[in-house]
């Protein structure tokens, strides 16, 4: 979202998920917003970010307890 005003539609750094097999992998890094002369905008195409499933969850949850 973005980082003035709280707006997904401003501006926001998005990206595919996927979970398959214990594990979790972040793809296609995108800077998106709705209006129309900004668009999509590939952030790094072709970076993969993978991660076991049980840590991540484990250290995303960590902070709520």
């Amino acid at each position: 979202m973005c980082s003035e005003c709280g707006d997904f539609g401003c501006g926001a750094i998005t990206m595919s998920v996927r979970r398959s097999e214990g594990r979790v992998e972040w793809t296609n890094f995108t800077d998106e917003a709705d209006y129309e002369e900004y668009g999509v905008r590939p952030v790094v195409p072709s970076l993969v970010l993978r991660f076991d499933a049980a840590k991540l969850e484990k250290t995303i949850r960590e902070p709520f307890k």
